[in-house]
Protein backbone atom coordinates (compact mmCIF):
# COMPACT_ATOMS: atom_id res chain seq x y z
CA UNK A 1 0.00 0.00 0.00
CA UNK A 2 1.13 3.29 -0.54
CA UNK A 3 0.79 6.26 1.71
CA UNK A 4 0.61 9.69 0.26
CA UNK A 5 1.35 12.44 3.34
CA UNK A 6 -1.10 15.46 3.36
CA UNK A 7 1.70 17.71 3.22
CA UNK A 8 1.91 16.42 -0.69
CA UNK A 9 -1.52 16.60 -1.24
CA UNK A 10 -1.90 20.35 -0.08
CA UNK A 11 0.90 21.21 -2.05
CA UNK A 12 -0.28 19.48 -5.11
CA UNK A 13 -3.66 20.98 -5.25
CA UNK A 14 -3.01 24.60 -4.15
CA UNK A 15 -3.66 25.93 -7.66
CA UNK A 16 -7.02 24.11 -7.43
CA UNK A 17 -7.77 24.79 -3.86
CA UNK A 18 -9.74 27.90 -4.57
CA UNK A 19 -11.20 28.13 -0.67
CA UNK A 20 -12.50 31.87 -1.45
CA UNK A 21 -15.07 30.80 -3.61
CA UNK A 22 -16.64 28.27 -1.22
CA UNK A 23 -16.16 30.49 2.18
CA UNK A 24 -17.73 33.07 0.48
CA UNK A 25 -20.99 31.15 -0.78
CA UNK A 26 -21.58 30.51 2.44
CA UNK A 27 -22.69 33.54 3.48
CA UNK A 28 -25.93 32.79 1.25
CA UNK A 29 -26.80 30.72 4.04
CA UNK A 30 -26.96 33.23 6.46
CA UNK A 31 -24.04 34.16 7.82
CA UNK A 32 -21.03 36.75 6.65
CA UNK A 33 -18.47 34.46 5.31
CA UNK A 34 -16.53 33.57 7.97
CA UNK A 35 -16.11 30.46 8.87
CA UNK A 36 -15.11 27.96 11.58
CA UNK A 37 -11.87 26.34 10.96
CA UNK A 38 -13.27 22.91 12.12
CA UNK A 39 -16.35 23.38 9.55
CA UNK A 40 -13.60 23.92 6.64
CA UNK A 41 -10.93 21.96 7.43
CA UNK A 42 -12.55 18.37 6.41
CA UNK A 43 -13.97 19.34 3.02
CA UNK A 44 -10.69 21.34 2.06
CA UNK A 45 -8.68 18.06 2.74
CA UNK A 46 -11.48 15.68 1.03
CA UNK A 47 -11.98 18.02 -1.88
CA UNK A 48 -8.09 17.90 -2.26
CA UNK A 49 -7.37 14.34 -1.63
CA UNK A 50 -10.30 13.38 -4.18
CA UNK A 51 -8.35 16.07 -6.64
CA UNK A 52 -5.33 14.76 -6.80
CA UNK A 53 -6.12 11.41 -6.57
CA UNK A 54 -5.59 10.35 -10.52
CA UNK A 55 -2.31 12.36 -10.16
CA UNK A 56 -1.36 10.09 -7.23
CA UNK A 57 -1.64 6.66 -9.65
CA UNK A 58 -0.06 8.33 -12.62
CA UNK A 59 2.86 8.63 -9.44
CA UNK A 60 2.79 5.22 -8.76
CA UNK A 61 1.70 3.40 -11.45
CA UNK A 62 2.81 -0.47 -10.09
CA UNK A 63 0.69 0.24 -6.95
CA UNK A 64 -2.46 2.39 -8.86
CA UNK A 65 -4.87 -0.29 -6.86
CA UNK A 66 -3.40 0.03 -3.57
CA UNK A 67 -2.99 3.71 -3.64
CA UNK A 68 -4.41 5.38 -0.39
CA UNK A 69 -4.20 8.78 0.74
CA UNK A 70 -3.16 9.28 4.40
CA UNK A 71 -6.43 10.00 7.34
CA UNK A 72 -8.85 10.18 4.17
CA UNK A 73 -11.03 7.03 5.79
CA UNK A 74 -10.60 9.37 9.16
CA UNK A 75 -11.79 12.57 7.78
CA UNK A 76 -14.84 10.57 5.30
CA UNK A 77 -16.15 8.79 8.71
CA UNK A 78 -15.85 12.18 10.43
CA UNK A 79 -17.73 13.75 7.66
CA UNK A 80 -20.30 11.13 7.00
CA UNK A 81 -21.14 11.47 10.90
CA UNK A 82 -21.17 14.97 11.02
CA UNK A 83 -23.44 15.40 8.24
CA UNK A 84 -25.31 12.99 8.51
CA UNK A 85 -24.68 11.19 4.67
CA UNK A 86 -23.74 8.09 3.87
CA UNK A 87 -22.17 9.06 0.31
CA UNK A 88 -19.84 11.56 -1.05
CA UNK A 89 -20.87 14.13 -3.38
CA UNK A 90 -20.74 13.81 -7.09
CA UNK A 91 -18.38 15.34 -7.46
CA UNK A 92 -15.40 15.09 -4.50
CA UNK A 93 -12.82 17.32 -6.29
CA UNK A 94 -14.51 20.18 -5.86
CA UNK A 95 -14.66 21.40 -1.71
CA UNK A 96 -18.05 23.65 -2.80
CA UNK A 97 -19.61 19.98 -2.80
CA UNK A 98 -18.80 18.67 0.20
CA UNK A 99 -19.27 22.50 2.21
CA UNK A 100 -22.44 22.59 0.57
CA UNK A 101 -24.00 19.37 1.89
CA UNK A 102 -22.43 20.42 5.65
CA UNK A 103 -23.82 24.05 5.50
CA UNK A 104 -27.14 23.35 4.60
CA UNK A 105 -27.31 20.41 7.69
CA UNK A 106 -26.27 23.75 10.08
CA UNK A 107 -28.83 25.92 8.28
CA UNK A 108 -31.89 22.84 8.11
CA UNK A 109 -30.23 22.69 12.23
CA UNK A 110 -30.86 26.31 12.55
CA UNK A 111 -34.87 26.30 11.73
CA UNK A 112 -36.04 23.29 13.50
CA UNK A 113 -34.67 24.54 16.58
CA UNK A 114 -35.76 28.57 16.35
CA UNK A 115 -39.25 28.79 18.30
CA UNK A 116 -39.14 32.67 17.73
CA UNK A 117 -41.14 33.52 14.18
CA UNK A 118 -38.99 36.53 13.90
CA UNK A 119 -35.36 34.06 13.88
CA UNK A 120 -37.41 31.94 11.55
CA UNK A 121 -38.49 35.06 9.25
CA UNK A 122 -35.05 36.21 9.65
CA UNK A 123 -32.96 33.28 8.56
CA UNK A 124 -35.50 32.46 5.75
CA UNK A 125 -35.07 36.05 4.80
CA UNK A 126 -31.25 35.47 4.43
CA UNK A 127 -31.26 32.66 1.80
CA UNK A 128 -32.20 35.02 -0.79
CA UNK A 129 -28.79 35.42 -3.00
CA UNK A 130 -29.71 39.82 -3.28
CA UNK A 131 -29.88 39.50 1.11
CA UNK A 132 -26.23 38.45 1.25
CA UNK A 133 -24.93 40.87 -1.99
CA UNK A 134 -23.66 43.55 0.42
CA UNK A 135 -20.95 40.98 1.98
CA UNK A 136 -19.24 40.44 -1.20
CA UNK A 137 -18.64 43.99 -2.32
CA UNK A 138 -15.30 46.11 -2.29
CA UNK A 139 -15.36 48.54 0.56
CA UNK A 140 -14.41 51.18 -1.80
CA UNK A 141 -15.20 55.31 -1.03
CA UNK A 142 -14.53 56.35 -4.24
CA UNK A 143 -17.49 54.41 -5.75
CA UNK A 144 -19.60 54.69 -3.04
CA UNK A 145 -19.86 51.05 -2.21
CA UNK A 146 -17.37 51.40 1.35
CA UNK A 147 -20.12 51.45 4.68
CA UNK A 148 -19.06 53.66 8.01
CA UNK A 149 -17.73 51.46 11.09
CA UNK A 150 -21.03 52.29 13.06
CA UNK A 151 -23.29 51.23 10.06
CA UNK A 152 -21.32 48.04 9.36
CA UNK A 153 -21.80 46.89 13.23
CA UNK A 154 -24.99 47.93 12.86
CA UNK A 155 -25.65 45.68 9.83
CA UNK A 156 -24.07 42.42 10.94
CA UNK A 157 -25.49 42.21 14.09
CA UNK A 158 -29.13 42.70 12.42
CA UNK A 159 -28.08 39.78 10.30
CA UNK A 160 -26.81 37.61 12.72
CA UNK A 161 -29.46 38.49 15.39
CA UNK A 162 -27.32 39.85 17.87
CA UNK A 163 -28.05 41.96 20.68
CA UNK A 164 -26.29 45.23 20.06
CA UNK A 165 -28.41 48.21 22.08
CA UNK A 166 -29.74 48.83 25.27
CA UNK A 167 -33.62 49.24 25.74
CA UNK A 168 -34.44 53.14 25.17
CA UNK A 169 -37.48 55.08 24.27
CA UNK A 170 -37.70 55.65 20.68
CA UNK A 171 -38.70 59.24 19.25
CA UNK A 172 -42.09 57.36 18.29
CA UNK A 173 -42.76 57.25 21.93
CA UNK A 174 -42.04 53.28 22.22
CA UNK A 175 -39.60 51.34 23.39
CA UNK A 176 -36.59 50.35 20.79
CA UNK A 177 -35.68 46.35 21.91
CA UNK A 178 -32.12 45.01 21.89
CA UNK A 179 -32.10 44.01 18.37
CA UNK A 180 -32.79 46.64 16.81
CA UNK A 181 -35.82 45.30 14.93
CA UNK A 182 -38.15 47.96 16.50
CA UNK A 183 -36.25 50.74 14.32
CA UNK A 184 -36.90 48.67 11.27
CA UNK A 185 -40.88 49.01 11.36
CA UNK A 186 -41.01 52.51 13.39
CA UNK A 187 -43.70 54.74 11.97
CA UNK A 188 -41.07 57.91 12.43
CA UNK A 189 -38.03 55.70 11.24
CA UNK A 190 -35.48 57.72 9.77
CA UNK A 191 -33.68 55.78 7.67
CA UNK A 192 -36.89 55.12 5.43
CA UNK A 193 -36.79 58.53 3.51
CA UNK A 194 -32.93 58.10 2.63
CA UNK A 195 -32.88 54.65 1.56
CA UNK A 196 -36.31 55.21 -0.59
CA UNK A 197 -34.21 58.02 -2.30
CA UNK A 198 -30.58 55.73 -2.90
CA UNK A 199 -32.73 53.20 -4.21
CA UNK A 200 -34.42 55.29 -7.02
CA UNK A 201 -31.25 57.38 -7.72
CA UNK A 202 -29.30 54.16 -8.49
CA UNK A 203 -31.81 53.10 -10.64
CA UNK A 204 -32.40 55.81 -12.40
CA UNK A 205 -27.94 56.39 -12.90
CA UNK A 206 -28.05 52.82 -14.01
CA UNK A 207 -30.81 53.52 -16.83
CA UNK A 208 -28.55 56.50 -17.91
CA UNK A 209 -25.56 53.89 -18.21
CA UNK A 210 -27.98 52.30 -20.26
CA UNK A 211 -28.54 55.16 -22.58
CA UNK A 212 -32.15 55.34 -21.20
CA UNK A 213 -32.83 58.63 -19.84
CA UNK A 214 -35.47 58.63 -16.96
CA UNK A 215 -37.05 61.23 -14.88
CA UNK A 216 -38.19 61.04 -11.04
CA UNK A 217 -41.02 61.98 -9.91
CA UNK A 218 -42.02 62.52 -13.06
CA UNK A 219 -44.83 65.39 -13.33
CA UNK A 220 -48.27 64.79 -15.36
CA UNK A 221 -48.13 61.27 -14.77
CA UNK A 222 -49.87 59.83 -11.44
CA UNK A 223 -52.12 57.45 -9.98
CA UNK A 224 -55.77 57.20 -8.77
CA UNK A 225 -54.91 58.90 -5.35
CA UNK A 226 -52.82 61.44 -7.09
CA UNK A 227 -49.26 60.34 -5.95
CA UNK A 228 -46.82 60.33 -8.71
CA UNK A 229 -44.52 57.03 -9.54
CA UNK A 230 -41.06 57.41 -8.74
CA UNK A 231 -39.42 57.51 -12.06
CA UNK A 232 -40.36 56.94 -15.82
CA UNK A 233 -38.02 56.59 -18.71
CA UNK A 234 -38.16 58.99 -21.02
CA UNK A 235 -38.16 57.07 -23.94
CA UNK A 236 -39.73 53.58 -25.03
CA UNK A 237 -38.73 50.62 -22.64
CA UNK A 238 -40.12 47.89 -24.37
CA UNK A 239 -43.68 47.33 -27.05
CA UNK A 240 -42.86 50.73 -27.55
CA UNK A 241 -44.17 51.92 -23.75
CA UNK A 242 -42.43 53.61 -21.51
CA UNK A 243 -40.93 52.36 -18.07
CA UNK A 244 -42.51 53.92 -14.70
CA UNK A 245 -41.32 52.32 -11.31
CA UNK A 246 -42.11 52.49 -8.07
CA UNK A 247 -40.04 51.60 -5.09
CA UNK A 248 -40.59 50.38 -1.57
CA UNK A 249 -38.86 48.78 1.39
CA UNK A 250 -41.19 46.96 4.08
CA UNK A 251 -40.38 45.77 7.00
CA UNK A 252 -39.33 41.43 7.34
CA UNK A 253 -40.48 41.10 10.47
CA UNK A 254 -43.57 43.36 10.97
CA UNK A 255 -46.37 42.37 12.85
CA UNK A 256 -48.46 41.68 10.28
CA UNK A 257 -46.25 40.13 7.75
CA UNK A 258 -44.64 37.58 10.26
CA UNK A 259 -46.95 34.93 9.65
CA UNK A 260 -46.43 35.01 6.66
CA UNK A 261 -42.43 35.73 6.20
CA UNK A 262 -41.82 32.71 8.81
CA UNK A 263 -42.70 30.52 5.78
CA UNK A 264 -41.66 32.13 2.72
CA UNK A 265 -38.95 33.90 2.10
CA UNK A 266 -40.08 37.52 0.10
CA UNK A 267 -43.45 37.51 0.90
CA UNK A 268 -43.84 40.58 2.20
CA UNK A 269 -41.71 42.30 -1.03
CA UNK A 270 -44.36 40.06 -2.82
CA UNK A 271 -47.34 41.30 -1.15
CA UNK A 272 -46.18 44.80 -1.74
CA UNK A 273 -46.53 44.54 -4.84
CA UNK A 274 -49.76 43.32 -5.44
CA UNK A 275 -51.01 46.41 -3.68
CA UNK A 276 -48.41 48.85 -5.78
CA UNK A 277 -49.92 47.24 -9.10
CA UNK A 278 -53.48 48.11 -7.49
CA UNK A 279 -52.72 51.44 -7.15
CA UNK A 280 -51.54 51.86 -10.47
CA UNK A 281 -54.22 49.81 -12.76
CA UNK A 282 -55.35 52.90 -14.70
CA UNK A 283 -51.49 53.32 -15.87
CA UNK A 284 -50.70 49.83 -16.95
CA UNK A 285 -51.96 49.92 -20.58
CA UNK A 286 -49.81 53.29 -21.51
CA UNK A 287 -47.05 52.23 -19.48
CA UNK A 288 -44.66 49.14 -18.16
CA UNK A 289 -44.79 49.18 -14.64
CA UNK A 290 -42.41 47.72 -12.69
CA UNK A 291 -43.14 48.05 -8.70
CA UNK A 292 -39.30 47.64 -6.88
CA UNK A 293 -40.23 46.11 -3.63
CA UNK A 294 -37.49 44.98 -1.36
CA UNK A 295 -37.63 43.93 2.10
CA UNK A 296 -35.30 45.52 5.02
CA UNK A 297 -33.60 41.90 6.01
CA UNK A 298 -32.85 42.27 2.24
CA UNK A 299 -35.07 39.49 -0.38
CA UNK A 300 -36.63 41.23 -3.34
CA UNK A 301 -39.54 40.96 -5.35
CA UNK A 302 -39.52 39.04 -8.43
CA UNK A 303 -40.31 41.78 -10.30
CA UNK A 304 -37.39 43.92 -8.83
CA UNK A 305 -34.91 41.14 -9.71
CA UNK A 306 -35.93 40.46 -13.34
CA UNK A 307 -35.57 44.96 -13.56
CA UNK A 308 -32.03 44.84 -12.88
CA UNK A 309 -31.10 41.18 -14.51
CA UNK A 310 -32.81 43.64 -17.53
CA UNK A 311 -30.81 46.65 -16.73
CA UNK A 312 -27.48 44.02 -16.00
CA UNK A 313 -28.32 42.71 -19.32
CA UNK A 314 -27.71 45.66 -21.37
CA UNK A 315 -25.06 47.03 -19.15
CA UNK A 316 -22.93 44.05 -20.22
CA UNK A 317 -23.52 44.64 -23.53
CA UNK A 318 -21.79 48.25 -23.65
CA UNK A 319 -19.19 46.97 -21.48
CA UNK A 320 -18.91 43.67 -21.69
CA UNK A 321 -18.09 43.43 -18.09
CA UNK A 322 -20.17 40.14 -16.84
CA UNK A 323 -19.69 41.38 -13.26
CA UNK A 324 -22.38 44.55 -14.09
CA UNK A 325 -25.28 42.79 -12.87
CA UNK A 326 -23.71 41.85 -9.64
CA UNK A 327 -22.20 45.36 -8.75
CA UNK A 328 -25.74 46.57 -9.42
CA UNK A 329 -27.49 44.35 -6.59
CA UNK A 330 -24.45 45.18 -4.43
CA UNK A 331 -25.54 48.99 -4.34
CA UNK A 332 -28.72 48.10 -3.76
CA UNK A 333 -28.17 45.90 -1.10
CA UNK A 334 -25.65 48.74 0.11
CA UNK A 335 -28.34 51.27 0.20
CA UNK A 336 -30.94 48.77 2.13
CA UNK A 337 -28.12 48.20 4.87
CA UNK A 338 -27.48 51.97 5.07
CA UNK A 339 -31.26 52.56 5.42
CA UNK A 340 -31.62 49.94 8.14
CA UNK A 341 -28.48 51.66 10.39
CA UNK A 342 -29.92 54.92 9.81
CA UNK A 343 -33.26 53.78 11.23
CA UNK A 344 -31.80 52.30 14.23
CA UNK A 345 -29.40 55.19 14.93
CA UNK A 346 -32.81 57.39 14.33
CA UNK A 347 -33.88 56.37 17.57
CA UNK A 348 -31.67 57.41 19.95
CA UNK A 349 -31.91 60.43 22.00
CA UNK A 350 -29.96 63.44 20.25
CA UNK A 351 -27.15 65.00 21.81
CA UNK A 352 -24.64 67.61 21.19
CA UNK A 353 -20.85 66.37 20.18
CA UNK A 354 -17.54 67.89 21.90
CA UNK A 355 -17.01 69.43 18.37
CA UNK A 356 -15.92 72.65 19.75
CA UNK A 357 -12.84 70.76 21.13
CA UNK A 358 -11.27 70.00 17.63
CA UNK A 359 -12.10 73.35 15.97
CA UNK A 360 -9.58 75.39 18.37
Amino acid sequence: MVAVTTLAVVGIRVREFKPGRSIVKMAYFGGVGIRKLSDVCIPAFLSSAFGVFRCIKSLFPLYSDAAEICHVRDALTSWYTSSQTTHPPAHPEFQKQWDVIFSQKILDTLLSSFTSEQDIARLLALQESESGAWVHALPSPHIGTLIDSTSFKIAIALRLGCKFCQPHQCICGGIADIYGYHALGCARSKGCIPRHTSLNDIIKRSLTSCGIPSLLEPPGISRADGKRPDGLTLIPWSRGKSLIWDSTCVDTLAPSHLPNTSRHAASAAELAVKKKVNKYAHLLDNYIFVPFAVETFGPWSHDAKVLVSQIGQILISITGDRRCTTYLRQRLSIAIQRGNAMSVLGTLPESSPLDELFLL
